[in-house]
């Protein structure tokens, strides 16, 4: 996340906390919360106050989340819907910090840490993933994007990369620092752009649409059904663009199906307005998760 919540524009933080499903803002600790340093080494913790143990890493991504490294000691705070207000543990069984963690992060009912750092088409220790889970992590992405469509946002970031995704396969649409609300186009000279991932249009002149979000979401669907490829891999990133213009795409991933490449060629579509929605998006990967057994 480029910006903390608190300096969000108040649009922005409904549209965060609505994607991310948040009953309501995370709790945000002050000076006056914290707790005093124990007169004795020996002090106890109070009895019933659980005190868990990370088993993976955690990077905050803003000034107000908590970083964790495997085996540090902590509790929960609050629960506050997807937002919990965890406390890091001295030797003590102190507080010593305190900041909110994404319930995406915890699994597995209430606070064993998933590997989510791990690439999303990864399960359980390594392996991957089935076809259909692959289809519908995509079509997840797809609806949240519908929302976001819906309410005149544009991402203009969206990559397998800013994907929240816990044990269970469930996807979130993230990082929108990039995030703009706008009347149909959005005009920007910014030059520090991920190119691979960005529409021709938006590379050329600037011009960011709901449709450049849809070409990104293209590029999103083949680092999914690939496994995790990196996009024209063989290719450096001015390489890429000066292709891409002179109509080059890239070749289906291996045992893509068919209907499913076409997805991906319908939004490297030229013409931007004929491009599908993401509501057209969202229903096809659905359909063809009932339609199909698999193709892994």
């Amino acid at each position: 996340m480029a910006t903390t919540l608190s300096r969000l524009c108040p649009c922005l933080k409904c549209l965060w906390e609505k994607v991310c499903c948040c009953g309501r803002s995370p709790y945000k600790p002050d000076s006056s919360d914290s707790e005093s340093v124990p007169d004795s080494p020996n002090r106890n913790r109070e009895v019933g106050d659980p005190v868990y143990t990370a088993e993976w890493d955690f990077q905050a991504r803003a000034s107000n989340e908590i970083s964790f490294t495997q085996g540090d000691q902590f509790k929960i705070i609050e629960r506050s819907g997807n937002w919990w207000t965890a406390g890091k543990l001295d030797e003590y069984g102190q507080v010593t910090e305190r900041g909110y963690v994404p319930y995406n992060y915890l699994v597995r009912g209430e606070i064993d840490y998933c590997c989510s750092y791990v690439p999303f088409w990864l399960g359980d220790e390594g392996i991957r993933l089935s076809s259909n889970c692959l289809v519908s992590m995509a079509s997840q992405v797809a609806e949240g994007m519908c929302y976001l469509e819906s309410r005149n946002y544009i991402h203009r970031d969206l990559a397998a990369r800013n994907i929240l995704v816990n044990e269970y396969g469930t996807c979130k649409v993230a990082d929108f620092g990039l995030a703009r609300l706008i009347d149909e186009v959005y005009i920007s000279n910014a030059v520090k752009i991920p190119y691979k991932w960005t529409a021709p249009e938006a590379i050329t002149h600037g011009r960011y649409s709901v449709k450049s979000d849809v070409w990104s979401f293209g590029i999103l669907l083949f680092e999914i059904i690939s496994y995790g490829q990196i996009p024209y891999s063989e290719m450096s990133t001015n390489l890429a663009v000066e292709r891409v213009k002179t109509g080059y795409r890239m070749p289906p991933p291996e045992n893509c199906p068919d209907i499913i490449y076409k997805l991906m060629l319908a939004c490297w579509n030229d013409r931007p307005k004929e491009r599908p929605s993401f509501k057209e998006l969202s229903e096809q990967l659905v359909n063809f998760n009932q339609n199909e057994e698999g193709f892994a």
